[in-house]
């Protein structure tokens, strides 16, 4: 297809020129300002520079050939060309060449009157900075949803067990009671402001772009509030040792992680009386890498293997318990410290969660834009016994 160059009125299409559809003739003009006055005025120097309806055929034409088999260059070449302006068809490859190319670049130019001094901005068209790492800790509590931000959690106060009778004697009247708690969700919000100069400046959008970082931050405070809940409520069991140290000048650890969270599980959570079920572990990426590597747990004479295969935050397996206990794994639990719970059988910890709202609107005075994300939560323990903290298994180390 050739592209020859319109010149109706002395002009191609450049750069900053608005585009408009004739519903006359159905083709794009382009032109100065808007067609007030009908685009066959010169006073608004309009001129056609694609026709929709020529592409629509072209690609018709394409399909049915190919569908028969007779699609060739030369058939394609043969076809009038929709682009009826030379300039709007370069902007047109040029377009799609930097597009192709892994994203559009944007370009604003400033130039003196002379044209002496131009300083040209590109910037490319994806923004980074905008995901944040997934928070995980939300999957060491049970979910509960509470639309009206109020709950009761009743428990039952166990009875104690089978009393040896002598003859014609009863065993002492037992009575079932319960025990309630009273839970309320907390208001959390995030409120930001976008000024309109920053819309008018910014090539960007960033009232969309700030509205995508908030949207972040819900499941950030959730995770947050789950472990700062089970670090400062649960009860403390120091291991027998820590589980990344070995037998002097041997490969042998000192320690057996699945006989020291064994010993703690069967006398609390799983213990006489209690009925829980152990299914999670709460435990930083450093430590389970501790853990992995013990020789308890990967071998003597297996190999140490792909100990990243599993590092990003979330649920995973949990070697040596089988299917029936997962692995939580986030940063926000501290290095050195295990946490040994129920989840979804006699739980230990519950989220709550309420309502989420959304809202928006615009400052008439300033022009601003701002936006807010308000949520109801609440971390808390319902069942104390049904869980552990353990600490001692890992030397940390320092940060970066």
């Amino acid at each position: 297809m050739t592209v020859s160059e319109s010149n109706e009125f002395g002009y191609s299409s450049p750069l900053g020129y608005q585009y408009w559809s004739n519903p006359a003739d159905g083709l794009v003009y382009a032109g100065i300002g808007q067609p007030d006055y009908g685009f066959k005025s010169s006073d608004n120097f309009f001129f056609p520079v694609f026709d929709p309806k020529q592409r629509q055929s072209n690609i018709s034409q394409i399909k049915t050939a190919s569908l028969k088999g007779d699609l060739s260059q030369n058939m394609v070449d043969g076809m009038q060309t929709p682009y009826l302006d030379e300039e709007f068809y370069d902007n047109h490859l040029n377009w799609n060449s930097e597009y192709q190319a892994g994203g559009r670049q944007r370009s604003a130019a400033l130039a003196s009157p002379t044209n002496a001094v131009t300083n040209i901005l590109n910037v490319f068209g994806k923004t980074y900075g905008l995901k944040d790492r997934k928070y995980a800790g939300t999957e060491l509590a049970q979910k509960i949803g509470i639309p009206n931000l109020v709950i009761d959690i009743d428990t039952l106060v166990k009875i104690s067990g089978m009393a040896e009778l002598a003859e014609l004697q009863l065993p002492k009247n037992k009575e079932t009671r319960y025990t309630r708690v009273h839970y309320e969700a907390k208001k959390f919000g995030l409120v930001f402001e976008v000024s309109e100069e920053a819309i008018l400046k910014n090539i960007h959008n960033p009232f969309q772009d700030t509205i995508t970082v908030a949207g972040t931050k819900v499941d950030q405070r959730k995770a947050f509030d789950v472990i700062d809940t089970l670090e400062s409520g649960l009860s403390s069991t120091a291991a027998l040792a820590a589980w990344d140290t070995f037998v002097t000048n041997t490969d042998r650890s000192t320690q057996n992680p699945v006989k020291d969270i064994e010993r703690i599980v069967l006398h609390t959570i799983e213990g006489t009386g209690e009925g829980g079920t152990f299914n999670r572990v709460g435990i930083n990426q450093i430590t389970k890498t501790d853990y992995d590597t013990n020789s308890f747990t990967r071998g003597i004479i297996e190999p140490v293997g792909d100990q990243g295969a599993d590092r990003h935050p979330g649920v995973t397996g949990f070697k040596g318990f089988g299917a029936g206990v997962q692995a939580v794994q986030d940063q926000f639990i501290p290095q050195g410290v295990v946490y040994l719970l129920d989840v979804g059988d006699e739980t230990c910890c519950a989220l709550f969660e309420g309502p989420q709202r959304v809202a928006s609107k615009v400052d008439e005075m300033l022009n601003s834009n701002i936006y807010g994300i308000f949520d109801y939560h609440l971390a808390a323990i319902i069942n104390a016994t049904k869980g552990r903290r353990v600490t001692g298994v890992a030397t940390p180390v320092a940060p970066v």
